[in-house]
């Protein structure tokens, strides 16, 4: 079982090599890699769902292209809100407390999806339509907010329609850019980063990890999108973004997909549960009322899954160093799907988008956890 790097090889050093680079202090281990940045401009292009084995296939074209390419891990899960919060805080999820899509907030007494914020069955923003304070349910000081106290202004460029949510705790200290294509996006970073001495631009492309959904990541599909979205970065870098240093990054792979098996239906599974299934398609956190041995009997149904306790992850260091506080919303039993296979309780049993999905993550392959870190 591959195992998420919390030790300055994994996505989480980042924020954590940016704080150190600006003159404050780390929250975590920095890259490891060196980096070697020298300048007080700095863009970070996070490319969602490009895997490394997915950008090998493409490296090739860009040969000489790019200053430093390394390949790091994601966090467990590798998930997008997960990875997101803690690319923006230097902290692994087990610390910041996003330790999933999905988890039991105890707080607010339901199952919720955390791209949304809000319980799986509400609107998007519900937690905070709802009174809770975001700030006091996650440990999620921003790289943003440290960066705005020593006089560095950042600036997010989300695409339009993201900019509530989870963004309301990733990008604090930040101005938010919504804009329409990445083209617009890259072209308005770089003036953002022109118009002053010392800034960070963060900009945030979902067109690879939406073909990769639909079509997954071995597809054509997949490698057009990749290779279209790299040509327009470094295009775009070079003419817009002259004089700053520019790192390339993704938030996660992608498993290619052969069976969604859909547990919604599974009424022997449900009875054997305290509750339905939550976190992630490829990464499934249970809490059984029945014995461990009953609820692997009854997995095995579905096909082949690695079952393991909160107490086995914990100590295995998937979610890195844990705060007590957040360890309860694993789950009592982390259930990864065998190559090939996502499990999906459907919260909303009309949507089932999710069951013809061709690519899935939030597990721990090298098609999941792998992603590229480039630096122009």
């Amino acid at each position: 079982m591959e195992v998420p790097d919390y030790n300055g090889g994994g996505i989480a050093a980042v924020p954590n090599t940016l704080l150190a680079h600006f003159g404050l202090p780390p929250r975590g281990p920095q890259i490891r890699f060196g980096l070697g940045l020298s300048s007080r401009k700095i863009a970070l292009i996070l490319l969602d769902g490009l895997g490394f084995n997915t950008f090998a296939k493409i490296a090739g074209e860009y040969s000489g292209m790019f200053r430093g390419l390394y390949r790091a891990t994601s966090v467990f899960p590798t998930t997008t809100s997960a990875a997101l919060t803690s690319l923006s805080t230097g902290l692994a999820p087990c610390q910041h407390g996003v330790v999933a899509w999905s988890f039991y907030l105890k707080e607010a007494g339901a199952v919720i999806d955390s791209l949304n914020m809000s319980p799986m069955l509400g609107e998007r923003d519900g937690l905070s339509n709802a009174g809770y304070e975001l700030k006091a349910l996650f440990n999620a000081p921003t790289v943003f907010a440290d960066l705005a106290k020593a006089g560095v202004k950042s600036k997010v460029f989300l695409p339009k329609g993201l900019g509530g949510g989870i963004s309301r705790i990733l990008y604090d200290g930040a101005e938010i850019f919504e804009y329409v294509s990445h083209y617009d996006a890259l072209i308005n970073a770089g003036r953002f980063l022109q118009q002053n001495d010392a800034a960070y631009a963060y900009v945030y492309i979902s067109t690879v990890d939406s073909v990769a959904h639909r079509y997954g990541p071995r597809s054509d599909e997949v490698l057009v999108a990749a290779r279209g979205v790299l040509d327009s970065v470094t295009k775009l870098a070079g003419q817009y973004m002259a004089g700053a240093d520019v790192i390339i990054t993704a938030d996660h792979g992608h498993e290619e997909i052969a069976r969604n098996e859909n547990l919604s239906k599974d009424v022997e599974l449900l009875d054997a549960l305290s509750m339905p299934p939550y976190g992630d398609p490829r990464a499934l956190y249970l809490k059984p009322s029945a014995e461990p041995r009953r609820l692997a009997e009854l997995l095995a149904r579905h096909g082949e899954f690695s079952l393991m306790s909160r107490e086995e992850a914990l100590k295995a260091g998937l979610l890195g160093s844990c705060e007590g506080r957040f360890a309860e919303r694993i789950g009592d039993y982390i259930a990864l799907p065998g190559r090939g296979l996502s499990a999906i309780y459907l919260y909303k049993q009309k949507n089932e988008d999710p069951l013809k999905f061709r690519g899935h993550h939030g597990g721990l392959t090298e098609d999941e956890l792998y992603i590229p870190l480039i630096l122009l």
